[in-house]
């Protein structure tokens, strides 16, 4: 390969940009709440512990429900899936 060529690499696909935006929007939005957390603790009386599972809690459950969710995903279509999420969020 001479100096003047350049690998040609296929374009990323949309979809996976959206992940990516999405992913990264997640980080930043959690990246600022957990800094302020103990002292939304402190005004509310809450102990640090309890703030502390919470987040805990968050970031388990998210990690053991992911594949359960993407197969079900699967199996629905996004639509459905969608839909039938929202829709059990508001029946409580």
């Amino acid at each position: 390969m001479t100096a003047g060529e350049h690998i040609s690499r296929p374009p990323i696909p949309a979809e996976l940009k959206v992940m990516i935006v999405s992913a990264f929007i997640i980080a930043i939005g959690f990246g600022i709440v957990s800094p302020i957390l103990p002292q939304y603790a402190s005004d509310f009386g809450v102990s640090a512990m309890a703030v502390s599972a919470v987040v805990s809690a968050f970031g388990l459950f998210r990690l053991l429900f992911a594949p359960a969710s993407g197969r079900l995903t699967q199996a629905l279509g996004r639509p459905r899936s969608t839909s039938s999420a929202s829709s059990s969020s508001r029946s409580r």
